[in-house]
């Protein structure tokens, strides 16, 4: 038996886990703190990402930035 597609998922899994400092985090706080932006900005730039690769425009910028609107 191959153990390496056992051992496989348990690896990645692992690896995921030490990336991510709180497990209680959501991918926006993650990647808003990664990149030392508010909520608010972090969603902008993903949304603007999906945009333009999806041959769509990027949205304006937004009028109030504050992180009290998000959820």
């Amino acid at each position: 038996m191959n153990t390496d597609k056992v051992r496989r998922p348990l690896v990645e899994s692992d690896l995921v886990c030490s990336l991510i400092p709180d497990p209680d985090l959501s991918a926006l706080d993650v990647f808003a703190s990664a990149a030392g932006i508010t909520r608010s900005e972090a969603a902008r730039q993903i949304i603007n990402e999906w945009l333009i690769a999806n041959s769509y425009l990027p949205l304006p910028p937004w009028p109030n930035d504050d992180t009290s609107s998000l959820p």
